[in-house]
């Protein structure tokens, strides 16, 4: 596939992305392995497709982190993006899951329907925006927001509207935060936001990793990445409980690969 969209700005398959994707692949299989209900997966951060060849370090680890679901749906020589690797998991794994995706770059999303992806046709959504996906009438859907190094405008509007979407509307709902250093206290606010809105009455998994000294990844070495899960507190626990030990396992298997730590909570 000849690309229009510019490259991205950092390479597939770094540590951000690794606790992204491990998160996202993890959830996926136990949706699909413990839920009947059909649902319908948004990803309004699209991006481009993917970036080829993939780097060799990405390779190794992904190699190295065998046993996984993130590393079971990717294909050899390519790191998938988020799209990508849900529609390939959920036809593995039969699941009734239906990908949609959009960008605010008219290009990109052109790369991302080529790539044979479906496009975001909501009504009150603007491939624009992708922030107006949470305008958007659902139920019992899943949402990936990714915006990359926006902390500044995830404030309490923003995580309002995601916590109605999962309580109200009984969504899930992926956040992945990208900072750096500078911005320390744009996080401790964000976290202080964040526990007060979620309080006890939503569910979530989260996964973080610090920068990695001296990377030779595009990216690592610059930002903190962070990524959470919230879910409606519905869920049986011993279903749930299984999410929690697969996520963990997983977290514990990429500090080994990353050699740097990686920070695994939950609540529900």
């Amino acid at each position: 596939m000849k690309f229009r969209a510019k490259p991205l700005p950092y390479t597939m398959g770094n540590s951000g992305d690794l606790i992204k994707h491990g998160l996202l692949t993890e959830f996926i299989a136990w949706y699909c392995e413990h839920s009947q209900s059909p649902m319908e997966y948004y990803d309004p951060f699209g991006g481009r497709p993917w970036q080829e060849p993939i780097h060799k370090l990405v390779e190794k680890r992904l190699t190295e982190l065998r046993g996984c679901y993130l590393h079971d749906s990717q294909v050899k020589h390519r790191y998938w993006g988020s799209g990508q690797l849900v529609s390939h998991l959920v036809a593995v794994k039969n699941g009734k899951i239906k990908v949609f995706c959009s960008d605010r770059d008219e290009n990109a999303r052109y790369d991302l329907e080529s790539s044979g992806l479906k496009m975001i046709a909501l009504a009150d959504f603007n491939h624009q925006d992708a922030y107006s996906i949470l305008n958007c009438k659902m139920a019992n859907d899943c949402i990936l927001l990714d915006p990359f190094d926006e902390l500044e405008w995830i404030n309490e509007q923003v995580l309002s509207k995601v916590m109605d979407k999962v309580i109200q509307q009984r969504c899930y709902v992926f956040l992945f935060v990208l900072y750096q250093a500078k911005e320390l206290s744009l996080w401790r606010n964000f976290q202080q936001i964040q526990r007060e809105l979620v309080g006890k009455s939503v569910a979530y998994l989260s996964l973080s990793c610090p920068p990695l000294v001296n990377s030779e990844i595009t990216g690592e070495s610059k930002f903190y990445s962070h990524i959470v899960l919230y879910l409606p507190n519905e869920h049986s626990q011993p279903s749930l409980a299984s999410l929690v030990k697969n996520v963990e396992k997983y977290a514990l298997n990429l500090q080994k690969v990353l050699n740097s730590p990686i920070s695994f909570s939950y609540q529900f």
